[in-house]
């Protein structure tokens, strides 16, 4: 195995703090929101009522690469692990003829870093990340096509310092807005298509002088319905780096970027109110940032 040199160990670890991975010592920081949760079915709200969601994510990179795309492996494993709770309320309530509903999110992190086996460098870190609220969901339907717009905030509730290895928050507040739209078509409406597109805000990082850039993320998905119960597609997610980084701190000279495709399944129990989802995307391409792959397993029950 190859040598490293402590610097470069830190870098990379520095660069896999949180579940969207951050900044490494050379890299843009990266935005709040992870691409790849939603791919089919993404934008019908649901009927009236309460709604529990559970996800668990794992996503794991060899690679870093380059702002050309040029990878930059090192020796060792990173496997990012994080478990969130959603609470979902769709309410009864119109406005402008769309449901009303409102989310939190709930995240922890969990996860392993095996930088250099031969070494023994192992880290680990577990506790609460930044919490996501949602306090405006507004979905329209017709027949055959669903559309939503939401509006909602991370808050840095998770533990962070500049220069700490045991974060599990990265500091700043993010706004993030978004709109979605799901088609469904084919004889029997068995066919569907979904984008949703998300653009996030951030503001000053705590304790250094760094504003991350705004990014957008873009996920979709095209997947068939078999037996009214038993949905599987190709699904896929892209994010890019919209404006540069401002601050003595920041690097405003690349703009990071990712684009991943896999599949997904999905399947409803009716008589037991739920549904169980797996998702598996890799990145095809990555720049100034980590390249890895994500699976992603929710289950959505309504009490």
């Amino acid at each position: 195995m190859k040598a490293r040199s402590k610097s470069g160990r830190r870098a990379a670890l520095l660069y896999a703090l949180l579940l969207a991975l951050p900044r490494a010592a050379s890299a843009a920081e990266v935005g709040q929101y992870i691409p790849g949760l939603v791919g089919l079915k993404s934008a019908p709200s649901p009927p009236p009522g309460f709604y529990y969601a559970n996800l668990t994510l794992s996503y794991q990179f060899g690679q870093i690469n380059d702002p050309s795309g040029k990878p930059q492996p090192f020796d060792g494993d990173i496997n990012i692990l994080g478990n969130v709770s959603s609470f979902i309320w769709s309410t009864p309530a119109k406005i402008l003829g769309a449901r009303y509903g409102v989310q939190v999110n709930v995240p922890f992190t969990n996860r392993a870093y095996l930088l250099d086996p031969s070494a023994g460098d192992q880290f680990g870190k577990t506790g609460i990340a930044d919490v996501y609220v949602q306090p405006l969901t507004l979905g329209w339907k017709n027949a055959d096509n669903h559309l939503n717009v939401r509006y909602g905030f991370f808050a840095p509730t998770g533990r962070f310092k500049s220069d700490g290895l045991t974060n599990t928050g990265k500091g700043f507040w993010t706004h993030m807005i978004g709109v979605g739209d799901t088609q469904f078509f084919g004889p029997n409406k068995e066919w569907n298509a979904s984008a949703m597109l998300r653009y996030e805000i951030h503001t000053k990082k705590q304790g250094i002088d760094l504003k991350p850039g705004q990014n957008a993320v873009l996920e979709w998905g095209l997947g068939r319905t078999f037996a009214k119960v038993f949905d599987v597609g190709v699904v896929g997610a892209s994010t890019w780096q919209v404006t540069a980084e401002k601050g003595m701190d920041g690097d405003s000279q690349f703009d990071y970027s990712a684009h991943g495709i896999g599949g997904e399944v999905q399947y409803a129990i009716p008589k037991a109110r739920l549904s169980l989802r797996l998702r598996a995307i890799a990145d095809v391409a990555a720049r100034d940032r980590a390249q890895g792959r994500l699976i992603a397993f929710m289950l959505v029950w309504k009490p």
